[in-house]
């Protein structure tokens, strides 16, 4: 007997039932929502230019950095003919690093002394400049005596200064100015800073020992 395969055809909604109300609304757009606004695209600008003439400029090709300078050290002489130019020298970079940085004393006065020992050949002054010894370019200076107690001496670095940091100028006349003084019966090298001290200890392994204060009398 054969089996009987019944298809069962969906009801039409009646007309005016909820079936057929909800049906209605659903594909009925309401007349409260408004339809989205179209935006037409603006027409391209004109411009009165050849494209043609365009330059588009080229990315600029990182040049290695310059090599380090080669420090030379020299001590300054007046009577020399060719060192007595860096003495002035010296002298000019000394004078502008006491108004600087030695506002305690005056400037004038401690330069013209020091200097006055070197010029004489005083075997405890030690006036250092740095040369960059391809261009002649000056970079740095410093100035070291040797000071003693009675009882002890030691290095005393009054300035030292460079103006290529970096760059090892400050290191290397320390490394040079310490067989110096270490001739001379100093022990250590002292050194007075108005910049932060971190600078004399972490670069150049100075130890802080104590601090000047001072105040407006």
């Amino acid at each position: 007997m054969a089996a009987r395969i019944s298809k069962k055809i969906p009801k039409k909604p009646v007309k005016g039932s909820r079936t057929a109300q909800i049906k209605r609304s659903s594909t009925t757009p309401s007349p409260h929502i408004r339809p989205p606004k179209i935006i037409l695209p603006e027409p391209p600008l004109e411009v009165d230019f050849d494209f043609s003439r365009l330059v588009v400029p080229e990315k600029p090709v990182s040049s290695p950095p310059p090599p380090p300078p080669q420090v030379v050290l020299v001590e300054p002489d007046p009577c020399h003919p060719t060192l007595a130019v860096v003495f002035l020298l010296a002298a000019q970079r000394m004078l502008a690093f006491a108004q600087e940085h030695r506002d305690e004393s005056i400037p004038e006065v401690f330069v013209r002394a020091t200097l006055a020992r070197v010029i004489m050949k005083d075997p405890k002054v030690k006036l250092y400049v740095a040369l960059d010894a391809s261009t002649g370019e000056v970079l740095g200076h410093s100035v070291t005596t040797i000071e003693t107690n009675g009882a002890s001496s030691w290095a005393f670095c009054w300035q030292a200064q460079t103006d290529k940091p970096h760059t090892g100028v400050i290191q290397q006349m320390l490394d040079t100015g310490a067989p110096w003084a270490k001739a001379h019966g100093a022990v250590k090298m002292l050194v007075a800073t108005n910049i932060d001290p971190r600078f004399w200890t972490e670069k150049y392994n100075f130890q802080l020992s104590r601090s000047i204060m001072s105040r407006a009398l």
